[in-house]
C-alpha cells in the first residue's frame, strides 16, 4: 500500500520466526537477492529502506489503536462537518448524526470512522463475513447496523462475489500448471487469505509472496500462514507498490485495493506497468476495479434494477455522505483496458460481478 509522504528508514519485515524457507531457496531468500534487497536470515524476508511507517497509506491509518481522545475528536469533527454542510437532497442532518452515532457502538465501525478506509484485518472480515457468519457466538456480538453493512451494503456484497471469482481464477491458473513450480504473489497483500486457503495440490510446489507497506498487516500474514501450515512456502515483504523494482518473478500476481484509492490515471497505468515487469513470460495479473454510478456516468454497466434502492441509498450515506470514503476511484471498463493495453498485457478478460459493480479482471504477460 502507498505511502505518500516519503521520508526513508530501515526497518525489519517479514517473519522472525525459525521457519523453513521454501525448497530451492537453502536458506537465502531467492526473491530479495534476485532484486538486490537485504536479506535478514532470522526473519526470512528482506529490511528495506522504505517510506515513514508513521505516515498513512492511502487506504487508512498507520496507527492500528488510536486513543479513545484521537477517536472523539474524528467523530466531533466528523459531526461539525456534517452540520455545516446542512441536509443532503436525501438525507437530514439528523439522520447522518444518527449514522456516526451508530458507527461507534461496534469496532468495525469505529475503525470506518477514523481511517475512511480498510486495512488487511478489516477486508479480510468483511468479505469473508459468509463464512465467519456461521459462528452463531460471532453473529450475537454484531449489531442490526454492522450486520447490515457486511450483508446488505452493495459495494460489501460486490467485494464478496468477486473474491469468490478471484479464487476461482488463480485456482483454474494453478490446475493449468501441475508439473511447474509456481510463484503465486498478492499486493497488497493484507493477510494474504485470497492465495493462503486456496486448494492446494499436494505434490505441486508452489510458493507465495506477499507484499505490503502495512507492517500490521505482514504480520497478521506471517500469523495466517502460521495458522494454515503455510509459512514455510511464504515470503512477505514490506515495500511501496509504485517503487516496486522486481523483474520477472512472479507467475500470478494478484491485487485489490490499490487502484480503488488512486484517482489519477496516470499512477494506476504506473502501477500496471510495474506489475507487468513483475510477472514473469506468460505470467498472469488478476485486479478488479469499481465501476462509476450512473449518476457520475450516463455509460455506467452497473445493473441497478437488480440493486436494492434503499440500501444503495444507505450506502452512500454511510460511505459518501459521512465518511467521505477514501475508496471512491471509479474506472469505466473502457478506461481499465486502456490502461492495461498501454502497460502492455493482453488477452485481457473482464468478469463482472451479479450487479456489474466491482469486476475482476484477468491480463497476461
Amino acid at each position: 500500500m502507498e505511502n505518500k509522504n516519503q521520508v526513508s528508514q530501515q526497518v525489519d519485515v517479514s517473519n522472525k520466526s525459525n521457519a523453513q524457507l521454501p525448497d530451492g531457496l537453502n536458506g537465502k531468500n531467492s526473491f530479495a537477492m534476485e532484486n538486490n534487497l537485504p536479506f535478514d536470515p532470522e526473519i526470512g524476508g528482506s529490511a528495506l529502506s522504505i517510506s515513514d511507517e508513521n505516515a498513512d497509506l492511502i487506504t487508512h491509518r498507520i496507527d492500528y489503536e488510536p486513543s479513545e481522545l484521537d477517536l472523539q475528536i474524528t467523530v466531533k469533527n466528523i459531526k461539525t462537518r456534517i452540520v455545516a454542510e446542512g441536509d443532503k437532497n436525501d438525507a437530514t442532518v439528523d439522520e447522518l448524526l444518527a449514522v456516526v452515532d451508530q458507527l461507534m457502538t461496534f469496532e468495525f465501525g469505529r475503525f470506518l470512522l477514523q481511517n475512511r478506509g480498510l486495512n488487511g484485518y478489516w477486508t479480510q472480515y468483511a468479505i469473508l463475513y459468509p463464512k465467519w457468519s456461521q459462528t452463531l457466538e460471532k453473529q450475537d456480538s454484531i449489531t442490526d447496523f454492522e450486520r447490515w453493512i457486511l450483508e446488505k451494503a452493495p459495494t460489501i456484497r460486490a467485494s464478496q462475489e468477486r473474491f469468490i471469482i478471484v479464487q476461482k481464477l488463480i485456482q483454474d491458473f494453478i490446475e493449468k500448471h501441475p508439473q511447474e513450480n509456481i510463484v503465486l504473489a498478492s499486493l497488497p497483500c493484507g493477510v494474504m487469505d485470497e492465495l493462503l486457503t486456496l486448494d492446494l495440490p499436494k505434490n505441486q510446489s508452489i510458493k507465495f509472496v506477499g507484499i505490503d507497506l502495512d507492517q500490521q498487516s505482514l504480520v497478521e500474514a506471517r500469523e495466517n500462514a502460521k495458522k494454515l501450515g503455510l509459512e514455510s512456502r511464504s515470503e512477505l515483504h514490506r515495500m511501496d507498490a509504485w517503487k516496486m523494482d522486481v523483474v520477472e518473478q512472479f507467475d500470478l500476481l494478484t491485487s485489490h485495493g490499490l487502484n480503488i484509492y488512486e484517482k489519477d490515471d496516470r499512477r494506476v497505468t504506473e502501477l500496471y506497468k510495474k506489475f507487468y515487469t513483475a510477472l514473469k513470460p506468460n505470467g498472469a495479473l488478476v485486479t478488479s476495479f469499481l465501476t462509476p454510478p450512473p449518476s457520475l456516468d450516463s455509460t455506467s454497466p452497473r445493473e441497478m434494477k437488480i440493486i436494492n434502492q434503499d440500501d444503495l441509498l444507505r450506502q452512500k450515506i454511510l460511505f459518501s455522505y459521512v465518511l467521505q470514503g477514501r475508496f471512491r476511484a471509479y474506472r469505466t471498463e473502457a478506461k481499465t483496458l486502456q490502461q492495461l493495453e498501454e502497460a502492455n498485457f493482453r488477452n485481457v478478460q473482464i468478469i463482472y460481478d451479479k450487479c456489474k459493480m466491482f469486476p475482476t479482471v484477468l491480463a497476461f504477460k
